[in-house]
């Protein structure tokens, strides 16, 4: 099954570095000029699932003086500050 998730790359990553590290492909959207499918390689996969899992590794341990609950409340208010945050125009 393909994610049909949208990732935004931000400006300071030029796309050549991407494609160079065969991290992703870009190819030309049939029916939109002006877009480009970007899909992850298998390379880019594999990295996506090493950069994701140290990320969750330190997290768990930012969260390991806290209690079960606690880290269920905390996940639940953290949601709700993304949300809100994206909701609301950059001053």
């Amino acid at each position: 099954m393909e994610s049909k998730q949208r990732v935004v790359v931000g400006a300071n990553v030029p796309r050549s570095w991407l494609t160079s590290r065969g991290v992703v492909t870009r190819e030309a959207h049939p029916r939109d000029r002006r877009a480009r499918i970007v899909r992850l390689t298998a390379a880019g996969k594999e990295q996506a699932a090493k950069t994701f899992a140290g990320h969750k590794a330190a997290m768990d341990l930012a969260a390991s003086g806290l209690s079960k609950t606690e880290r269920a409340t905390l996940i639940e208010l953290l949601k709700k500050l993304g949300t809100s945050a994206g909701t609301r125009a950059a001053p």
